[in-house]
């Protein structure tokens, strides 16, 4: 049963690949980055904008944010009222 599940996931990955043309790790990454602007725009802060998108704590999202360059590093944005 376990390994039918695998191909089963397997498939789906590369199907997806096939559709979108990326990697669903990818897709994660270019969702969060869209949202993380969006919400920079409205002025949220890195503690609300790392819970909005689904990081367990704000390091997680400073980290996954000096990969993906979305914003500057050490950028102080205003605490959400």
């Amino acid at each position: 049963a376990g390994n039918a599940q695998a191909d089963e996931c397997v498939h789906f990955l590369r199907l997806f690949r096939r559709i979108t043309g990326c990697t669903v790790h990818h897709y994660i990454d270019r969702c969060r980055r869209r949202k993380v602007r969006d919400l920079l725009a409205r002025n949220w802060s890195q503690k609300a904008i790392a819970a909005e998108i689904g990081f367990s704590t704000p390091q997680s999202f400073s980290r996954w944010n000096r990969r993906q360059s979305v914003l500057p590093s050490g950028r102080a944005r205003p605490v959400e009222p």
